[in-house]
């Protein structure tokens, strides 16, 4: 989970997405315009990174802390259901199910059984 930022802390990404934005794309040139215009270092190693992550989103390719992206875990659960409209119908056959539609609400499984045990220990089951 993304940490949340402190009262008056800097966002480096906004400020770089800012300079692309200007049409800045060089890490380095990002780098200088930070610091020239917000006062702000941040070594365009980092540019480099923040801007890989915006351009893979632009692409649609949304990764998750794994590093692993959404459509290549699509293609290959689509591959093993056969086509893509199995799958469609897979999923919503386990969508339909109560447990699953608890478990998806929550953010999986584990959050589920997570969220059940505290609920337990309240109640004193």
């Amino acid at each position: 989970m993304a940490k949340k930022a402190s009262a008056g802390a800097v966002n480096k990404a906004l400020i770089i997405r800012e300079a692309l934005s200007k049409g800045i794309e060089s890490p380095s040139d990002i780098s200088a315009y930070a610091k020239q215009n917000k006062g702000l270092e941040i070594d365009p190693k980092y540019v480099s990174v923040i801007k890989s992550q915006i351009r893979a989103k632009e692409r649609g390719k949304v990764t998750r802390g794994s590093g692993r992206d959404i459509q290549k875990d699509a293609s290959l659960f689509a591959l093993k259901c056969g086509t893509i409209d199995k799958a469609k119908k897979m999923l919503d056959s386990i969508k339909n199910d109560p447990t699953m539609a608890f478990a998806i609400s929550m953010g999986g499984v584990d959050r589920a059984i997570n969220a059940l045990d505290e609920l337990a220990s309240h109640i004193g089951e």
